[in-house]
């Protein structure tokens, strides 16, 4: 959570895929992250739910693992269903932290394009 603590930005947290996948139903957020190993679907397949979404296709979608092994190939899986980036929870927060808001800042500056 400490991740996330950012000015101006709303954090809604939930506990597995499928209720990702219920919130995403009514809302769009602008940025959404997953554990690849969460209670119920995994981040794989939550990601593979949202992308068929039509509404979902353009949200950054952020895979976060502490798995220390085949992390290449998850990564290439995870980015082949749609991720947008694959963090190491073992990376510095800071570097966590800034692919975020990269993302947040590119999400906005589309918004305030259109």
């Amino acid at each position: 959570a400490r991740l996330l603590e950012i000015p101006g930005v709303l954090v809604e947290a939930v506990s597995s895929g499928e209720e990702c996948i219920d919130a995403c139903r009514s809302s769009s957020p602008d940025l959404i992250m997953l554990d690849l190993l969460m209670s119920g679907i995994s981040g794989f397949e939550t990601t593979r739910v949202l992308r068929e979404m039509h509404h979902m296709r353009d949200v950054p979608i952020v895979i976060v693992t502490s798995k220390s092994n085949n992390t290449h190939s998850d990564q290439n899986w995870a980015e082949g269903l749609g991720a947008t980036a694959f963090l190491l929870k073992s990376a510095p927060w800071e570097e966590m932290r800034c692919s975020i808001l990269k993302l947040l800042g590119h999400v906005a500056s589309e918004a305030k394009s259109a």
